[in-house]
């Protein structure tokens, strides 16, 4: 019995492994960062991100290994399916009870909606819409995003939030689905082995690196100063600097040296790990962003306070005044 319950942890963390630093770490330094701005991180509260976290990334590695055997014997063999460490029907039966429970576990959190939203995306897989770019860099991806932001901020902050947050996440979240395109350098041969129509495939390899050094080195210090950072750059702009600068510089140096698709394994990560510096300044932006709606809303409440008739009355009074003034101003210049 230990023997088994010892396998069946080593197959599920050989499921995970590849994705658990882009679906764990996210997660947890989400809440701890933006719980740690506006109130206190608890244990309970830890676990909880820690669960939602595991169940996100299983509800999608199920589903996305179900379909991917054929890739994944050429460029992941390690994995449980092509390895044969797993066999499809137990596959199946895990991916239906933890996308069940995942959705749960998300109900009872007050994230259920972010939940459905994040299985509805990952059913394109099994739809295989994820052989086209367009699908897998500008819908999925940055629906993951939007999804672990909003499970971090509504676990740190009692689920609620302002509009201009929602809003800022979605366009950071497009930014980030742009330069994760870089991941599809790495995994060309998979992607035309299986006739997946990404970037690589379609214009070429050296091609597309040349796009992506325009853009990660004209494009993206435009977004990141002007928009990502923006709420917080005149305070904490010295400490910006010094943190993104040298995952710029890295993947810009590594996008025009590198030649070979296997190199850039590395230059995924360190889209990856920029990715997460950016989850961990939500420490400085969330309380900015979560504020603005409070504001706006206070302002509202009290001016809808006052009764109408007792603005009248005012009015009423102070022209009263006025034509007091004026007569009396009137009368002494007669005299």
């Amino acid at each position: 019995m230990t023997s088994y319950l010892k396998q069946e942890v080593i197959v599920i963390f050989t499921l995970l492994k590849d994705n658990l630093i882009i679906c764990l770490i996210p997660h947890l330094t989400l809440y701890m960062s933006i719980s740690s701005a506006v109130s206190c991180p608890t244990p309970s509260g830890v676990w909880s991100i820690v669960l939602l976290a595991l169940l996100y990334q299983l509800a999608f590695d199920t589903i996305n290994q179900l379909v991917g055997i054929e890739e994944d014997a050429i460029d992941k063999p390690h994995r449980p399916l092509p390895s044969g460490a797993m066999d499809v029907h137990s596959c199946v039966l895990l991916c239906i009870v933890v996308n069940a429970a995942y959705l749960f576990v998300g109900v009872l959190h007050g994230i259920g909606l972010w939940c459905a939203l994040w299985q509805l995306v990952s059913i394109g897989y099994l739809l295989r819409f994820d052989k086209n770019w367009f699908y897998k860099n500008h819908i999925f991806i940055p629906a993951g995003i939007v999804v672990q932001y909003m499970t971090g901020i509504c676990l740190a902050n009692d689920g609620m939030y302002s509009q201009e947050l929602v809003l800022w996440v979605v366009v950071m979240s497009n930014y980030f689905g742009l330069c994760a395109t870089v991941q599809d350098i790495r995994d060309v041969a998979g992607d035309e082995a299986t006739k997946r129509r990404t970037l690589p495939v379609i214009l070429g390899l050296e091609r597309t690196r040349y796009v992506f050094l325009v853009v990660m080195g004209i494009f993206s210090p435009i977004v990141l100063r002007w928009y990502i950072v923006a709420p917080v750059w005149d305070a904490c702009c010295g400490i910006l600097v010094m943190t993104y600068c040298p995952f710029h510089v890295l993947i810009i140096y590594r996008l025009a040296a590198m030649k070979n698709a296997g190199d850039h394994r590395l230059t995924y990560s360190l889209v990856i790990w920029m990715y997460i510096v950016t989850c961990a300044s939500m420490y400085y932006i969330a309380p900015r962003l979560l504020l603005t709606d409070t504001r706006q809303s206070s302002a509202r409440s009290i001016n809808q306070s006052i009764d109408p008739s007792v603005n009248h009355s005012v009015s009423r009074s102070i022209h009263m005044v006025h034509d007091i003034y004026t007569a009396h101003v009137a009368w002494r210049w007669a005299l």
